[in-house]
C-alpha cells in the first residue's frame, strides 16, 4: 500500500542502514514540527504529534496509508506544539499506547489544558481543546521493539524542562527533537537552561565519533552534527544578551539583530514572552 501524498506538510523518507523512517513536517503555520515515523518489522513507532489539527489529521492519513500498525507512539518532550496533535493519533489509533517519560506526562497533567486554553487563544481554534495524556511510562535504556533497537535518554533542562534523546545505533539516527535546530534558524529559548542546554549539546558530538551521522530535530528536516556547533554558539549569545536585558521585547530585539539572517523572528518574540514568564506557562 503506497502512503497518501500530503498536500499541507512534507515527507522526507530516508532508508537508514536498513530503518525505513518518514519525517513529516507541518508547513511553516505549524511552525515545522516534525514527526517522525519509524518502520520496524511488525509495525510503526510514531514520535510525536504536531501542532495544528488539521496538520495532525493529515499525519494520521499518512501513517494509516503505510499499511502496518501503529505499535506505539512516543512523546519527545513538554511543549504542546508536539503534543497537541496526539488527541488525533490516539482516535485513530486507538491500540496504540502512548508513552512519555513520567516527568513529562506529570506536567502535561498539571499544565496541559492552561497551556491549551493559551494557546488557543493566541493561534486562534487551530490546536487541541483539550491535552491527551500518554498513559504509559517511557523507561530509560534499551529497548527493541519490531527488531529495532532503540534507546532512550531523559534529560532536564534544555530546550525546556524536560526532553528525550532516542538513538537507533544500527541505524545511525540520533533524534534530538527541540535540542537543536536547523542552520541559520533561532532556538526556541524559552526557559533560562542555557549552560546546560550546551552541555547536552556537547554531548550529542560526542555521538558523531560513535558511528551516528543523522540528528532528527523537532523543526525542520533531519540534518547532520555540523550544526551543534552553532546552535552552541546561538545558545553562548543568548545568555549573554538575556543577562542584558529585563525585558521580554529588548531580549527578542537583541537577538534578532545579532542574527538577523536567521529564519524565525516572531519565534523569537513569542519565546521570550515565555522566558520572561509574560506567558506562564
Amino acid at each position: 500500500m503506497s502512503p497518501p501524498q500530503t498536500t499541507l506538510g512534507q515527507v522526507t523518507t530516508k532508508d537508514y542502514r536498513g530503518v525505513a523512517i518518514h519525517t513529516y513536517n507541518a508547513p511553516e503555520e505549524g511552525l515545522y514540527v516534525a514527526s517522525q515515523i519509524v518502520e520496524t518489522a511488525d509495525g510503526l513507532v510514531v514520535f510525536d504529534a504536531v501542532f495544528h489539527v488539521k496538520h495532525a489529521e493529515e499525519l494520521a492519513n499518512y501513517i494509516a496509508g503505510l499499511g502496518k500498525p501503529v505499535n506505539r507512539i512516543v512523546l519527545s518532550h513538554i511543549h504542546p506544539d508536539h503534543w497537541s496533535g496526539l488527541g488525533v493519533l490516539h482516535a485513530r489509533f486507538p491500540k496504540a499506547p502512548i508513552y512519555a517519560f513520567p516527568e513529562i506526562i506529570a506536567y502535561i497533567r498539571k499544565n496541559g489544558q492552561k497551556i491549551l486554553d493559551a494557546r488557543n487563544e493566541a493561534f486562534g481554534p487551530v490546536v487541541a481543546k483539550t491535552p491527551t495524556l500518554p498513559d504509559h511510562d517511557l523507561a530509560v535504556g534499551e529497548a527493541t521493539i519490531g527488531g529495532v533497537r532503540f534507546e532512550f535518554e531523559r534529560q532536564p533542562d534544555g530546550e525546556s524542562d524536560w526532553q528525550s534523546i532516542v538513538r537507533l545505533p544500527v541505524a545511525g539516527v540520533v533524534m534530538a527533537f527541540d535540542l537543536v535546530f536547523p542552520p541559520e534558524t533561532h532556538l526556541f529559548t524559552v526557559a533560562n537552561y542555557y549552560d546546560h542546554w550546551v552541555e547536552i549539546l556537547r554531548g550529542l558530538k560526542g555521538d558523531a565519533a560513535k558511528g551516528y551521522d543523522t540528528l532528527m530535530i523537532g523543526h525542520g528536516k533531519p540534518v547532520g552534527f555540523d550544526v551543534i556547533e552553532s546552535n552552541i554558539a546561538y545558545l553562548h549569545k543568548a545568555k549573554e544578551l538575556h543577562a542584558a536585558n529585563s525585558t521580554a521585547e529588548s531580549y527578542a530585539e537583541a537577538l534578532k539583530g545579532a542574527y538577523p539572517g536567521y529564519y524565525g523572528g516572531g519565534w523569537v518574540d513569542f519565546s521570550s514572552l515565555l522566558l520572561y514568564k509574560i506567558i506562564n506557562p
